[in-house]
């Protein structure tokens, strides 16, 4: 039977997939499916590689292996992987274990197919004695709304109008967040610029679903009327679409623009030891894009009383606070 193994990325709120099929040689072109245990939905995971179907569900072998990125995983609800020949050859299928990809109390705004510009979206108010240094935050989703598709006739002596009905169409609403710095709100800009459908998440206990967001006109507002004051709210009215298909870019550090912004010739890549396998897990890029690594804390503190001693949270930490 074929393997299938998942790591966590949970910072980066994706799956790690990889699935081997070196016991059926025939097998040269597989389908990985994620299916929600509450529901029962199965997704197909999007190749980028190498895809050999179409709709860029299905992913060709090499060696026996294939790798899929989840970044559209859902958060705080179990599911499983499946994996299936698209080939026609044979039909197999094996489940791996039940997995939870926690939240860890963050929303996040997603690109299903450029997940480079994810953001994740904190939970927290830009008021305050100390406000934070950097970061997106979630403010509200506004009024959501749920049109009607359908219209009634009006029958010459007749009481009551004759009701076409059709069903009622998707939810509609605004996304508001802030942004602390220049540097956040371009985020926010850069993953509304290409125009295709975005995945907001956030925590169950939110009540807001897993949405697939068509976003209108992005209004960026300023808090003062000092320019210089960084912070912003960014307002994204939108209405909910279905997922769309087709294939994905790389995560951050698995595309070949990551790879030569990093290392300037491949004798640097050589000296860096990396195997294809740390390529496509996204090794090519810097360590700490977005939070401090363990090598920055290392190099900013003399040892653990330091950090101890600057009474910071582990986020604080991570955030470079």
């Amino acid at each position: 039977m074929p393997v299938i193994t998942a790591d966590l990325v949970i910072d980066r709120a994706y799956v790690y997939v990889t699935t081997d099929w070196a016991d059926i040689p025939a097998v040269t072109c597989i389908k990985v499916e994620r299916v929600r245990s509450d529901t029962g939905t199965r997704t197909p995971l999007r190749a980028y590689i190498a895809p050999c179907q179409e709709l860029g569900e299905c992913l060709t072998l090499s060696h026996s292996q294939a790798v899929f990125f989840d970044t559209e995983a859902p958060l705080d609800v179990q599911f499983h992987y499946e994996a299936s020949d698209c080939s026609g050859v044979i039909t197999t299928v094996s489940i791996g274990d039940l997995i939870t990809l926690p939240s860890d109390g963050l929303m996040r705004l997603k690109d299903p197919v450029r997940p480079c510009n994810d953001i994740v979206v904190q939970i927290s108010k830009l008021s305050g004695c100390t406000p934070p240094a950097q970061g997106v935050f979630f403010l509200e989703m506004q009024e959501e709304s749920y049109p009607e598709n359908s219209f009634a006739l009006l029958s010459s002596n007749a009481k009551y109008p004759v009701v076409i009905s059709q069903r009622r169409r998707s939810v509609g609403s605004q996304l508001v967040l802030a942004s602390r710095t220049f540097l956040d709100r371009d985020a926010v800009l850069t993953i509304n610029e290409p125009g295709s459908p975005l995945l907001f998440q956030a925590p169950i206990n939110y009540g807001i679903p897993d949405r697939y967001m068509s976003v209108g006109t992005v209004g960026v507002q300023r808090g003062l009327p000092d320019h210089r004051y960084q912070p912003r709210l960014i307002g994204m009215p939108h209405i909910e679409v279905a997922r769309p298909v087709g294939t994905t870019q790389g995560i951050c550090g698995s595309r070949f623009a990551d790879l030569c912004d990093t290392y300037a010739t491949w004798a640097d890549v050589t000296a860096a030891n990396l195997t294809t396998i740390d390529l496509i897990r996204g090794e090519a890029s810097q360590p700490g894009l977005d939070f401090r690594d363990w090598i920055d804390v290392e190099t900013g503190f003399a040892d653990w009383a330091a950090v101890k001693a600057g009474g910071r949270t582990w986020r604080q930490l991570r955030e470079g606070l």
